[in-house]
């Protein structure tokens, strides 16, 4: 029997993970939607934000964003394809948990 806390360290953890993978990937994104932005000057806060996702990408463990790009292309390909596996799930004597009898 496990018991409450590593039951609720595992989900907090899976929560956390799962947190991290979006702001990898949301940083991505915005990085490349506005990286051909008209700059304003020095005071620019695109190029601000810009910045603060190139740092946040590094920060996380990747210095050339690789990790980000695998993330922006696999979740929501993830995310599409989770409904169509209930579907494509075969349904079988066993799963039903029906007993077979000699």
């Amino acid at each position: 029997m496990k018991s409450p806390v590593k039951e609720k360290t595992k989900k907090i953890s899976g929560i956390m993970a799962v947190m991290m993978l979006f702001i990898l990937l949301f940083s991505a994104m915005f990085i490349v939607l506005h990286s051909d932005h008209d700059c304003t000057g020095e005071d620019c806060p695109v190029c601000a934000c810009l910045d603060l996702c190139q740092k946040t990408i590094k920060t996380m463990g990747n210095t050339n964003g690789t990790v980000a790009c695998i993330a922006a292309s696999v979740i929501p390909l993830l995310i599409v394809l989770s409904p169509v596996r209930l579907f494509l799930a075969s349904d079988t004597l066993v799963s039903r948990k029906i007993r077979l009898n000699d």
